[in-house]
């Protein structure tokens, strides 16, 4: 299970660190304070590392901690390399933990080997991930990507592991999704408000609950100067690294604008923390379409068959006939 002192650390540990802290309590160490003063004094490996370390072996279940005594219940078997018998301990953890979710999995047919997106682990858990890429598991890739090591690959291929989303499982998840949307857009109008203040915090407009194919959810004001609305807000709400879905709809209204459309991106698990901003980005045409900062991909598109005038002529005519 999960520890909440864990959440949020960019760093739990490295591969040397963690082998280290294991290979104390294979040789019989039994007092964390012994561990920490050992650990400090020979490898320079702080005091609060050899904490989270110690932690996560015992969310794994690879360790029992009474007080300052450790009890070791790791059973390598013979001859497999101590590197390896952690890592793969450590992915089945994450997976029944679901920090990560291999349903994210794709598969590049150039290079033959399968790839993760960035946006598969949340915010909170960039301490697991990146451990997971100090043991190689995972190699980040200038597309923002990370390739999947042979390791974890085979848990691909474990009958039951990973499957197709069901049509249930697409309902909730999409229900789950308009759910955050709207959380994130009551977030966004209560910010303006307090923005702006009053007259003006009573004049916002969340658009998106009368005209959903307005091309933004909020019509706002740039400031207390401002005699009528001059602010318009799309609200991304997202998990993970920052990333959104923008519909034709959308940039085609956002290049109108320009100057006055804004998207604002909004942290789902951070939206609820004390002095949270979410990320502003004025004119996203060229701020995220037209910048090298962001990558962009088409994930769809409209197939319509076109035909000859004069056959779709003849058609309408035998219709009404």
């Amino acid at each position: 299970m999960l520890n909440e002192r864990l959440d949020n650390l960019s760093s739990i540990g490295d591969k040397q660190s963690v082998l280290a802290v294991i290979s104390c309590l294979l040789h019989g160490t039994t007092s964390f304070t012994s561990l920490q003063q050992y650990l400090f004094s020979k490898l320079g490996i702080k005091t609060s590392e050899t904490l989270h370390i110690v932690t996560l072996l015992e969310s794994m279940g690879l360790l029992l901690v009474k007080e300052d005594e450790l009890i070791c219940d790791l059973q390598i078997p013979n001859n497999e390399p101590l590197d390896e018998y952690f890592i793969r301990q450590y992915i089945n953890f994450l997976i029944s933990e679901e920090v990560i979710n291999l349903s994210f999995v794709e598969y590049d047919l150039l290079t033959d080997s399968y790839k993760l997106p960035s946006k598969s682990f949340k915010y909170r858990h960039a301490g697991y991930r990146n451990l997971l890429i100090s043991f190689g598991v995972l190699i980040l890739r200038r597309d923002r990507m990370y390739d999947i090591s042979q390791l974890l690959s085979q848990f691909l291929h474990r009958p039951g592991l990973v499957k197709k989303l069901s049509q249930k499982r697409l309902i909730e998840i999409l229900e789950a999704e308009e759910k955050m949307g709207e959380m994130g857009e009551l977030f966004v109008l209560e910010y303006e408000k307090k923005r702006l203040g009053l007259p003006l915090s009573n004049k916002i407009k969340q658009v998106s609950l009368i005209d959903v194919s307005s091309g933004f959810d909020i019509a706002s004001f740039n400031s207390m100067c401002s005699s009528e609305h001059d602010r318009y807000i799309e609200v991304k709400t997202y998990k993970g690294e920052p990333h959104f879905h923008w519909s034709r709809n959308e940039k085609t209204k956002a290049s109108i604008l320009r100057d006055h459309y804004y998207i604002y991106l909004v942290d789902y698990d951070r939206m609820n923390q004390h002095g949270y901003i979410p990320q502003i980005i004025q004119d996203p045409i060229a701020n995220v379409f037209e910048s090298t900062d962001w990558s962009k991909t088409i994930d769809s598109y409209l197939i319509e068959r076109i035909y000859p005038e004069e056959l779709y002529q003849n058609n309408i005519e035998v219709e009404e006939e």
